[in-house]
């Protein structure tokens, strides 16, 4: 087992707060761990008003970081990912 890795209910908690903080288009649909031998985790975010295709974008992210890092981690790759959405 890794240690000094956040439960996955509070990787979805930092989640949702930094989704808020990004965009009130977006909602965390949950939180989908790797292995047991890994801290990775996928983030499933819902995109309220992007076509269907596109309305659910994954982050993935290792949570052994601490709660602030691992927040301003998800919350600088959700700001990337619609930036390159309205660019296109």
């Amino acid at each position: 087992m890794i240690e000094n890795r956040l439960a996955v209910r509070a990787v979805a908690q930092i989640a949702a707060e930094a989704a808020r903080d990004a965009s009130p288009d977006l909602k965390i649909a949950g939180v989908v761990p790797g292995s047991r031998e890994t801290s990775y985790v996928e983030i499933l975010v819902n995109v309220e008003g992007w076509d269907d295709d596109d309305r659910q974008i994954t982050v993935g992210v290792f949570r052994n970081a601490g709660a602030a890092a691992l927040r301003q981690q998800i919350y600088n790759h959700l700001q990337r990912l619609i930036h390159e959405h309205s660019a296109n």
